[in-house]
């Protein structure tokens, strides 16, 4: 099922750049 694997990838990448925002501001 690629596309549940695509969304769990952009899940995460999603979370990343939250946490990672969260830490620079």
């Amino acid at each position: 099922m690629p596309g549940k694997s695509q969304l769990a990838f952009i899940k995460i990448v999603d979370w990343l750049l939250t946490g990672f925002t969260a830490l620079v501001a």
